[in-house]
């Protein structure tokens, strides 16, 4: 049986670290820490990405596949207003990384495609 791998998408403050960290396998996010690569594990994990696009996605999708894993895709659909609310909540942040965050969320909503495989889960 082949392993799982979970991909969460989503803008920058959708929570997809919180919902990834639900399904209780290892997740690989860069956001915290984590930059294994999951390609070796051939365990059921979780994968977070920005992946606004549908090209992005299938990019995720087919590395997956290519790896021996069965892809789960999902999008953490959060407002757009909700998304900078928790980016700029976060600590640690200039002005300047404050408003770099700012325009990330807006270029993911700008850039945003449905993938055919994609879930949506509603967070906000």
């Amino acid at each position: 049986m082949k392993p799982t791998l979970y991909i969460f998408t989503g803008p920058p403050g959708s929570g997809k670290s919180t919902k990834s960290g639900a399904v209780g396998v290892p997740v690989f996010d860069k956001d915290l820490g984590n930059k294994l690569d999951w390609t070796t594990l051939q365990m059921d994990c979780a994968l977070c990405t920005a992946a606004p696009s549908r090209e992005n996605k299938e990019y995720w999708t087919k590395l997956a596949r290519e790896n021996g894993f069965t892809p789960y895709l999902y999008v953490v659909w959060t407002p757009r207003m909700k998304a900078l609310e928790r980016m700029l909540k976060r600590d640690g942040q200039s002005p300047d990384q404050r408003n770099n965050l700012n325009k990330d969320v807006e270029r993911w909503y700008k850039l945003y495609s449905p993938h055919p495989q994609e879930e949506k889960l509603h967070n906000g």
